[in-house]
């Protein structure tokens, strides 16, 4: 096996297994069972802020780092800022307020009509209409939102609208990413910018909500803080993973995770959280899940359209 080929697999466990666990992480983080919480803008501006720091630091160690920082345009700065608003500010926002209404799985479920959305978003700027298999594949994913929605396991209309939310967030992004040429040639360097922008937008929302004046620091329980170490190394890797797949493979296997995520936030909330495990949010995670992967032939269809690379287009960074 190749050492791209490796490279590919451990990128895709990452996004495939790790990711999933995040959802049940987060209802962590925010809602232990019978423990106080984390403030949800503070916790997550916070692990983004330290991730982002920590991932702009190991960049400095390599040479093709430093001269990627050196060599940083204010473009460049903007186009990786832009990326990190939708997939960290926005999305991680928005699903910390989700978590904190809906179980595991159902925020995850929800996450995963993100592929749906993409597509949308395809067929409006290239006014053109899906192809019989995208509808079909549109349809069975938002069947199994609807599913979703009109069921007991996620009665809370704010959550729901919230996770969607987090859900168009995401696919604009993970379009912006994959179509933009001036994100930085160093996957640190890009999500480092992205986290910390992120991060201080997070923290400084926190600060106007004066969620740091009701903080209860002794009172906070360890599996709180154990999860936002958790999610604070997951942040180190999961974005620069992610942007990697998006910039260097099909965006249908970068995109894929959504089958999987949800399946394993619901098995890991229903052991770590005590969640429902149910036969419908299992069918719903299900028809999304399928729903999605129907609709990636458009999304990788039009990406190959783009055969002429261009001349400032990202390139995967050799190593030494």
């Amino acid at each position: 096996m190749s050492k791209h080929a490796i490279r590919t697999l451990l990128a895709c466990l990452v996004v495939y297994v790790v990711w999933g666990t995040t959802y049940p992480a987060i209802g962590l983080m925010l809602t232990p069972p019978g423990g106080q919480g984390l403030p949800p803008f503070l916790a997550t501006g916070g692990r983004l802020l330290a991730a982002g720091v920590s991932l702009l630091l190991i960049s400095q160690l390599s040479a093709r780092g430093r001269a990627t920082t050196r060599q940083l345009t204010r473009r460049q700065f903007s186009a990786a800022a832009t990326t990190g608003f939708f997939l960290c500010f926005c999305t991680a926002a928005l699903v910390a307020g989700a978590a904190q209404r809906l179980p595991s799985g159902a925020v995850a479920s929800y996450l995963a009509t993100a592929p749906i959305w993409a597509t949308i978003l395809l067929s409006a700027t290239s006014r053109s209409l899906p192809s019989l298999r995208v509808s079909i594949g549109l349809a069975l994913g938002l069947t199994g939102v609807v599913t979703l929605s009109g069921s007991a396991i996620a009665p809370d209309t704010t959550g729901v609208l919230l996770a969607l939310a987090a859900a168009g967030t995401w696919a604009f992004g993970s379009w912006f990413t994959s179509y933009s040429g001036h994100i930085p040639h160093h996957y640190g360097v890009a999500g480092g910018i992205g986290q910390v922008t992120s991060g201080i937008g997070l923290i400084a929302v926190a600060l106007a909500r004066s969620e740091h004046v009701d903080l209860p620091v002794p009172d906070v329980s360890n599996a709180s803080l154990i999860a936002f170490v958790y999610l604070t190394i997951v942040s180190l890797t999961g974005l620069t993973t992610y942007s990697w797949l998006l910039r260097n493979r099909d965006p249908l296997i970068a995109t894929s995770h959504a089958f999987i995520n949800p399946l394993v936030a619901a098995c890991v909330g229903a052991v770590a959280l005590s969640e429902g495990l149910s036969l419908q949010l299992l069918l719903a995670a299900a028809m999304v899940g399928f729903g999605a992967f129907l609709t990636m032939p458009m999304t990788r269809r039009r990406q190959r359209k783009r055969t002429t690379p261009r001349r400032d287009a990202p390139t995967l960074e050799r190593s030494s």
